[in-house]
């Protein structure tokens, strides 16, 4: 075996562990990490937006803009692609949740 490897102990590992902590190099790599509930915000922001956008290009095929037909479909299974991921997110959140709590 070469030196390099055979001068890492547990001793030395523990001691570069405590370095990192101390020189806040894990609280700047959760600096950077966006928040759950700014990912859950954002998701429901996106999923409003698309059905609001769906809505519109309904109305506009309505009332007689010239709007296509597939244009409207498009934005209507977009719309509800983006829902039914929104749901899925939840479910599992809830059963994540019913799961944490069985365990206490």
């Amino acid at each position: 075996m070469s030196d390099a490897i055979t001068g890492i102990s547990a001793e030395s590992l523990l001691q570069a562990t405590e370095q990192l902590k101390e020189s806040g190099s894990e609280s700047r790599i959760n600096d950077r990490a966006p928040e759950f509930q700014e990912m859950l915000n954002k998701l429901i922001t996106e999923v409003d937006q698309a059905q609001k956008e769906a809505d519109q290009s309904i109305q506009n095929l309505a009332s007689g803009d010239p709007t296509s037909i597939q244009d409207v479909v498009m934005k209507m299974e977009e719309a509800d692609l983006a829902f039914k991921l929104m749901k899925e997110v939840r479910d599992k959140l809830i059963t994540a949740y019913k799961e944490t709590i069985s365990m206490s």
